[in-house]
């Protein structure tokens, strides 16, 4: 930490709030995280390349995601559908699954639905468990909405945001955007910025 704030010349007020947001990790992921579901469920558009080099954080906090290039559009509807295939996906609904790929794409058969859920169900991570669904989807599908399409890769790439947050966590976040709560991103950003205060007053 000394070695980079020399070398692009940080104050040590400045290094003082990334250790302790390098401290607080967790919080931080569980921020992104919500900043993408609100962006997947309640916004018209989100970002199809969530990497940790797109997303920067201030001194004082704040999130940003840069690298605009790439996004992904939805209509209610898409956003109704998306929320349908996350929670089977998630939360480990077989059936709930089945149905929202099914009306996101055309021409899936009953094999490729059911190898669908067994790796959603499996051991991988989520990113991994993304990659190969995008494949089935991709290559067994005769069409596929583009909104589900760039959602999975975005997904995919933004996936290891839910390692190490606590299931607890997940579901208020969902929970709150799958009901149009967008006061939980400001609720979350509110929380992260009194426990940093609290650690350096």
């Amino acid at each position: 930490m000394v070695e980079i704030a020399k070398k692009h010349n940080l104050t040590l007020e400045t290094q003082n709030t990334f250790q302790t947001i390098a401290a607080d990790l967790a919080s931080v992921h569980l921020q992104i995280f919500d900043v993408l579901v609100f962006q997947y469920f309640q916004a018209p558009a989100f970002h199809s390349d969530p990497h940790a080099g797109n997303i920067l954080i201030t001194p004082d906090g704040a999130l940003v995601l840069i690298d605009n290039g790439s996004i992904g559009e939805t209509k209610q509807t898409d956003r109704n559908k998306l929320k349908e295939f996350f929670l089977g996906f998630a939360l480990k609904q077989p059936a709930k699954l089945r149905i929202a790929i099914g009306s996101l794409t055309q021409g899936l058969e009953e094999k490729h639905l059911a190898a669908v859920v067994k790796v959603a169900q499996g051991s991988l991570s989520d990113a991994d468990k993304m990659n190969q669904i995008l494949a089935i989807v991709t290559e067994q599908a005769k069409k596929i909405d583009p909104a589900f399409n760039k959602f999975l890769k975005s997904f995919a790439t933004g996936a290891y945001l839910m390692s190490g947050l606590k299931p607890a966590d997940v579901h208020a976040v969902l929970g709150a955007h799958m009901q149009g709560d967008s006061g939980s991103l400001r609720s979350y950003v509110a929380t992260a910025v009194a426990r940093v205060t609290h650690k350096n007053p």
